[in-house]
């Protein structure tokens, strides 16, 4: 990935490009699909279980629709952020 798209990804509202969302480390993501009047209505997409029964290592990052998760020792995943299939 380019070096200038990761010290961009504050701004990028359809990337989380990094565990806390960018070098500035706010957790903050620009996307304005969610919003007071509708945050109530959220329901979880999917539900993802890992082969590791464990806490997950870091939040995830989510790269141009696949979302990619670590979880204990030092196992990765690449699932689709829309569907939750691997």
């Amino acid at each position: 990935m380019p070096q200038a798209r990761l010290d961009a990804a504050a701004g990028d509202a359809g990337n989380f490009l990094h565990s806390n969302g960018s070098y500035a480390q706010t957790r903050y993501h620009p996307a304005a699909q969610i919003n007071t009047k509708n945050v109530g209505k959220l329901k979880p997409a999917f539900i993802f279980q890992t082969e590791v029964l464990e806490s997950m290592e870091t939040a995830p990052i989510v790269v141009d629709g696949i979302m990619y998760l670590t979880t204990s020792y030092n196992h990765v995943y690449a699932i689709d952020a829309a569907t939750g299939k691997e």
